[in-house]
């Protein structure tokens, strides 16, 4: 006997509910680590770079392994943040939806699974790997997230907009990071439906202006073991990585899921071999397969869908405790100094001094910040930031306003007879000066020191 219509109706409103909770749900679980560490998060020139490369025209990248599809984000939270901790907070909640669309994934592979669902898109928002990802500021940037919207487009490839949204998204994760190129066999799971023809002329459309960049770029210069890379994404990742690999195995179990968890498997081995054959790959760059990896527990029974959850545990926090000093080059730190600049309300320009150590913060960072906030750059004062060890600085007679000390740092405020009459002693104690040149991406004109050091 067929169920009687209130129960039909109530039956077809639980299932229209249940995705976007679920959603909601693994996105606040996502969240929740990034914003907690949120002050964790480096700071420096790779993380500014795309949001200084917004703020020029023509949308081009800040370095060469990158595309310009790498700048809209940016673009968008550049002119709608009021400082440097929002914009990167924003980058965080761009990061955290990669949850979500696993979830979402899930649920199109096999309707009903909620519970592995929930599972796999806990097992991406704690992943340790992946927040690490994110606080790094600059490791593989959005390719990730990129990377898990293409998967969700495969899962949906028996709709329309399913094939399109893979190829768009795939082209876009390029743009983020190059190796996304090796996440290539995602593709061969497309049907042969005149959708996917759609969606992969999207993905040429996308990635021919890249390409052809990509033939006057000049190759890029990086180290990192091969041989290195897997063991340090499993010690990493800890049990997330370990679920990770049973996930994608247990992809493999069900005629469902087996076409995307073999393209996932195909492509960490075409990773791992592009990188013996380039002499170089990081664990990062394997993180980028978590998403096609995870929706493997689309092929559990659904009560089973719940045992994966037993792994799960959440992340240690990186930020410092309430009440300690800031890492250097962290957005702690940028924060801190950004706020005793804002008390300058005159224009001035961001400089930096490198003494010894590790450097504090990015001057283009620190100019970044005052931007956002709509504080004047410019003018003829210089806000100098001394970097250094503690037994360096201490023996240093600074000038001027000092607006914020540390162990490890001096910033001071100067005028510019007072800067030149310091300058001697400035370059007596380091060569390494200067650093404001970055941020004329905001203010073409910015008028900069002139360092000039025997």
């Amino acid at each position: 006997m067929p169920p009687p219509p209130r129960a039909r109706a109530s039956s077809s409103a639980i299932s229209r509910i249940v995705p976007p909770a679920l959603a909601l749900a693994c996105f606040a679980l996502a969240l929740w680590p990034r914003w907690r560490d949120l002050s964790a998060t480096m700071a420096l020139a790779d993380t500014v770079g795309p949001f200084l490369a917004a703020a020029r025209p023509g949308w081009r990248p800040h370095a060469p392994p990158y595309g310009w599809g790498l700048v809209p984000p940016y673009w968008v939270i550049l002119h709608t943040s009021g400082s440097l901790w929002a914009a990167l907070r924003a980058v965080h909640v761009l990061h955290a939806l990669s949850a979500p669309l696993v979830a979402l994934a899930v649920l199109r592979l096999r309707p009903g699974a909620w519970p592995a669902a929930l599972a796999a898109g806990a097992l991406i928002a704690w992943d340790r790997g992946l927040l690490d990802t994110t606080l790094s500021g600059a490791e593989g940037y959005l390719a990730g997230t990129w990377l898990a919207a293409c998967t969700l487009g495969l899962a949906a490839r028996d709709r329309p907009w399913g094939p399109v949204l893979a190829g768009g998204a795939w082209a876009m994760a390029v743009h983020n990071h190059p190796f996304a190129l090796a996440t290539a066999p995602l593709l061969l799971a497309l049907p042969r439906r005149r959708s996917s023809l759609w969606g992969l002329l999207l993905l040429a459309l996308l990635l021919a202006p890249r390409v052809l960049q990509a033939l006057s770029d000049p190759a890029p210069q990086a180290e990192g073991d091969p041989a290195q890379a897997l063991p340090a994404w499993l010690q990493q990742g800890g049990l997330g990585s370990v679920a990770l690999l049973l996930a994608g195995g247990l992809g493999l179990a069900s005629i469902r899921t087996r076409p995307l968890a073999l393209a996932a498997f195909a492509s960490g081995l075409l990773m791992l071999g592009l990188g013996q054959h380039l002499g170089y790959l990081r664990d990062h760059h394997l993180r980028l397969l978590g998403a096609p990896l995870a929706v493997g527990l689309a092929a559990l029974p659904r009560a089973w869908g719940l045992l994966p959850l037993l792994l799960l545990r959440p992340p240690p926090s990186w930020a410092q405790p309430a009440g300690h000093p800031q890492r250097p080059g962290t957005l702690g730190m940028a924060a801190q100094l950004g706020r005793a600049l804002a008390e300058v309300p005159a224009p001035l320009v961001v400089d930096s001094a490198w003494v010894s150590g590790g450097l504090v913060a990015e001057p283009a960072a620190l100019m970044l910040d005052r931007h956002l906030r709509g504080l004047p750059l410019g003018g003829a004062q210089v806000a100098l930031l001394l970097s250094g060890k503690p037994h360096r600085l201490d023996a240093v007679d600074v000038p001027g306003q000092v607006l914020d000390r540390h162990d490890h740092h001096v910033l001071v405020l100067l005028d510019p007879p007072t800067l030149e009459a310091w300058r001697p002693a400035l370059c007596a104690l380091t060569s390494r000066l200067g650093g404001a040149a970055d941020a004329r991406a905001l203010e073409p004109d910015l008028p900069l020191p002139t360092w000039t050091c025997p």
